[in-house]
């Protein structure tokens, strides 16, 4: 059955009554493909075959019109029909990569024979060779007219996966050719260029993105910053997890590597499936471009139960398929923008105000799983309009806002990651998975198959709060006085203080842990070297780094000293003796003869959770924070709670000789990376060369929750100055402001 298109201008009463019902007899086969979760073969129609095959065919051209000698046979980011701004002049390794597949794909169908092939790998090849890498990965962006690289450089992870996997697929399909006596020489062609690909496999060591501690890839490598992001590639359900089984099939990282990407099960209308992070397309069907799925297992399910829950989102008005792509918005170039854009049910990120951007590539990705669906959604996309000369266009915005007093706004452009995966899909389900069935016939692919073919658990472990063993009730009252616990000889200087519920703890490397019996106030990475706990950063003009020095610890406190420049340091901690919260004091003496202008900023993750919870899903728990002001320098983070957790309040206060700017999410502080001293540096300079840039206003939804605060203050020569920060954790809201209050007031004792 194909849904009726909804037309331009509405439809009267019969036609909405007649559209509902063929919506709910589309959809009724859905319950009963869930019941037995089997993969069905689908013999295409001959008008479904038909015309995807000119969808094939559309989608070819795009490459072979716009990879040509002037690109050096490297495909454009995108094409922009309208408004026409024509071809991007630059690539990606994910680009590159689909531009490989791509050729092999029309071999495939007959667009091309096996010299155009070869010829097409050949040149393709000969660009890779000559752009500049790292550790034999290359950068995230290239001039395609010059092969100059583009800044900021940056090493992608799952692009450089992505590249890796099409190199190894297409060497085994150069070798998988043919052999013609008469074409001798186009054999000697083929050998030479089968080893030509995969001496560019061997020569990307991905395992320099690789997180041997935490067995996980890194998100990539800042290289202008000399180092890897302190983000990980950490869902199972996520595009990146091609990148993860290709680096385990070459023999880059070890299999261990599979058994740490989180599988965090959950149950929707289309079925049992696994939380992504954005509810994308993209995300679960990517890598079913190259791996096998067989009745039974993760891959199938999962993915069958994602698709079919965006169908059921739609609830059959408009065609399904939602994933990351174009949306009806520009640039100042008149360039559209990019975003993800997912089904709600099954993303672990908060939601924006709800967009429906329905992207036919999506429909593509869906024909491993539910080739019937897709095709009838494809066709209703064909006859909406969304079909041009490269093939389906890159979507369709129904976004009211955006779409004004038309169904939909289209997105004629076409970009060159989603054509190669159209191409791709199309081949696989129209020649008998002729893309997947190279990719697992590699020695080392099925060598490592078994991981492909693992199975949902039928008991599933879902994410629920961790119970500790806390002396007391989390919140009542506390007399027990303050005690130490210090280190043992030999080893480095560290202390905690406590007043028998709230606790800080602080070691000779400056990271510290400030917690409410199991719940931490701030997050905690155990590794070493990790950034941990509330951080002071102080610039001097000339220098920018984190508050360190010798650790004094004392029974009632912890102090730090330290000393840049003629700026001497002082860091006091705390710990309030009748509620729970800390007081953090930063003294700063100018010991110099002249006056000195300097900059402080203090940060802190935020967290709010179990330590246990958080060590096991911390993007789990980063969503459950929100954030608001209170006033000019008080900022509130309250943890949603969940049906056995009431949740709870962290506060942060700070007191400055001039106004402190605060923000709540690292996403947004200057630099890359969530690098404080960065931060710091970047916001002292801009201010000093007349610039006034602040950190970002405080957001009430953060994606990455954070205490930010920046202030400046100018000390004469011999003068002192203190910027005070206050925390802690609280039952609610006001129960955060009267300890606030007391520990203010000094009527606590601290």
């Amino acid at each position: 059955c194909i849904l009726r298109p909804v037309r331009a201008g509405g439809i009267g009463f019969a036609d909405a009554a007649g559209f509902a019902l063929g919506s709910l007899f589309a959809l009724a086969p859905l319950i009963v493909r869930r019941l037995d979760g089997k993969k069905r073969e689908y013999v295409f129609k001959e008008s479904e075959r038909s015309f995807l095959v000119e969808a094939a065919r559309r989608t070819w051209r795009f490459f072979e019109e716009n990879c040509t000698e002037r690109t050096h046979f490297l495909p454009p980011d995108n094409y922009q029909q309208e408004p026409g701004n024509g071809p991007a002049k630059l690539t990606s390794p994910t680009n590159i990569g689909m531009g490989l597949m791509a050729a092999v794909a029309a071999y495939d169908f007959g667009f091309i024979d096996e010299a155009v092939l070869i010829t097409r790998l050949q040149k393709t090849a000969a660009s890779i060779e000559k752009l500049e890498k790292w550790h034999g990965n290359p950068f995230n962006w290239y001039n395609i007219e010059n092969l100059s690289l583009l800044l900021p450089r940056f090493v992608s992870s799952v692009d450089c996966g992505n590249l890796l996997c099409a190199l190894m697929t297409a060497a085994e399909a150069v070798r998988g050719l043919p052999e013609s006596a008469s074409e001798s020489a186009l054999s000697q062609e083929a050998e030479a260029l089968y080893t030509r690909l995969c001496r560019l496999c061997d020569e990307m060591e991905l395992e320099a993105l690789y997180d041997p501690a935490r067995r996980l890839f890194h998100i990539g490598c800042e290289f202008d910053e000399g180092r890897l992001t302190r983000s990980h590639y950490d869902l199972w359900a996520s595009e990146a997890r091609l990148t993860s089984f290709s680096a385990i099939a070459s023999g880059k990282i070890g299999a261990e590597h599979w058994s740490s990407l989180s599988r965090l099960v959950c149950d929707t209308q289309g079925g049992r499936t696994l939380k992504s992070w954005s509810g994308t397309a993209f995300e679960y069907l990517m890598p079913l471009l190259f791996f096998e799925t067989v009745n039974g297992s993760m891959q199938l399910e999962a993915c069958r139960s994602a698709v079919l829950e965006q169908v059921l989102d739609s609830g059959g008005k408009r065609p399904w398929g939602v994933s990351e792509s174009g949306y009806f918005a520009f640039d100042e170039e008149m360039r559209y923008q990019y975003r993800a854009f997912g089904t709600p049910s099954l993303a672990l990120a908060r939601e924006r105000e709800r967009e429906t951007v329905v992207a036919p590539y999506a429909s593509a990705l869906a024909l491993a799983v539910e080739p019937e669906l897709a095709a009838e959604n494809l066709r209703r996309l064909e006859n909406l309009g969304a079909f041009g000369e490269y093939g389906f266009f890159e979507a369709l915005d129904y976004t009211p806002s955006r779409a004004g007093e038309k169904p939909f706004a289209p997105v004629r452009s076409f970009m060159a990651h989603h054509q190669g995966m159209i191409l791709l899909a199309l081949d696989n389900a129209l020649n008998d998975g002729a893309i997947v069935k190279r990719f697992m016939r590699l020695p080392r692919v099925r060598a490592n198959e078994q991981l492909l073919f693992e199975s949902l658990p039928v008991d599933p472990i879902r994410i629920s709060k961790f119970k500790g063993a806390p002396s007391r009730p989390p919140f009542g009252k506390n007399k027990a006085a303050p005690m130490l616990i210090t280190a043992e000889k030999g080893e480095s200087a560290a202390g905690v203080l406590s007043n028998g519920h709230y606790s800080v703890a602080m070691d000779a490397e400056g990271r510290s842990m400030s917690r409410l019996g199991t719940r931490l106030l701030t997050r905690f990475r155990s590794e070493a070297g990790a950034d941990s706990g509330i951080e002071f950063i102080v610039n001097t003009g000339k220098i920018t780094r984190r508050v360190g020095g010798n650790l004094t610890v004392e029974p009632h406190k912890l102090t730090r000293s330290d000393r840049i420049g003629a700026l001497k340091l002082r860091l006091e901690t705390l710990v309030a003796a009748g509620q729970d919260g800390e007081m953090r004091t930063l003294e700063l003496i100018n010991c110099g003869k002249t006056p000195l202008r300097c900059a402080v900023g203090i940060f802190a993750e935020v967290c709010l959770a179990d330590e246990r919870e958080d060590e096991a899903h911390p993007a789990f728990t980063r969503l459950r924070v929100e954030a608001e002001t209170d006033g000019e320098s008080t900022l509130l983070f309250r943890q949603r709670g969940k049906p056995d957790d009431a949740g709870c309040v962290g506060y942060f206060n700070i007191a400055a000789p001039e106004q402190a700017a605060l923000s709540t999410d690292g996403l947004k502080l200057p630099g890359r990376g969530k690098d404080c001293v960065r931060a710091v540096e970047k916001l002292a300079a801009e201010r000093a060369d007349g610039k006034r840039r602040s950190i970002e206003p405080p957001s009430k939804i953060p994606v990455e929750p954070y205490f930010s605060a920046y202030t400046e203050l100018t000390l004469g020569a011999g003068e002192s100055a203190a910027v005070r920060l206050i925390c802690g954790l609280a039952e609610d809201a006001g129960k955060a402001r009267a300890a606030l209050s007391a520990i203010r007031s000094g009527v606590s004792g601290a």
